[in-house]
């Protein structure tokens, strides 16, 4: 497992009713990339929606809109109620790069509140890697890289963090 790791704080840009926070290493890049959708493009990801990409100084940058799952989507495919989803999510995410959990590096998040409904998208750096459920269908010798799996796991539960859609399409297996 990695040491704690040191993040800045993000730095907030706020357009009418839209605002973001971003890891000051990619502003304003991604900043107009989540508030405005300057000079994105399809990331050509699978998932749930569309991901999108935005190229910085400092690598690619995937944003991710939020769209719902399951029957919750037919009535409210990308709001949430009463839950500043983004925020949230950029918030357990630096708590889990402190706390030194392997993960990707978080890079902002955006949101737009109109009433008691959020709306946003969150940004991530892109590494090259895979899923688990790909990587294992590739890998003669699958005993390492589980056993790194359950360490990161050990060390996202050490931090107070639990995940509720664990699962093998939801852990990345970077190359080296």
């Amino acid at each position: 497992m990695s040491e704690a790791r040191p993040l800045p704080e993000f730095v907030r840009v706020t357009r009418g009713r839209r605002v973001a926070l971003v890891h000051p290493d990619f502003a304003p890049q991604v900043a107009d990339a989540l508030l405005d959708s300057t000079g994105v493009r399809p990331a050509n990801l699978q998932g749930r929606g569309e991901m999108l990409s935005v190229d910085t100084p400092r690598g690619e940058v995937l944003i991710r809109k939020y769209l719902r799952g399951g029957m919750v989507a037919r009535v409210l495919r990308d709001a949430y109620l009463f839950d500043n989803r983004p925020l949230k999510e950029l918030q357990i995410h630096q708590h889990a790069w402190r706390s030194g959990v392997p993960t990707v590096t978080p890079v902002g998040a955006m949101w737009e509140q109109s009433g008691v409904v959020y709306r946003g998208a969150y940004a991530t750096l892109r590494v090259p890697a895979e899923d688990l459920l790909a990587h294992l269908g590739k890998s003669d010798g699958a005993s390492p890289v589980l056993a790194s799996c359950g360490r990161a796991i050990r060390a996202m539960h050490r931090a107070g963090i639990y995940h509720a859609d664990l699962q093998v399409k939801n852990i990345l297996v970077s190359r080296g």
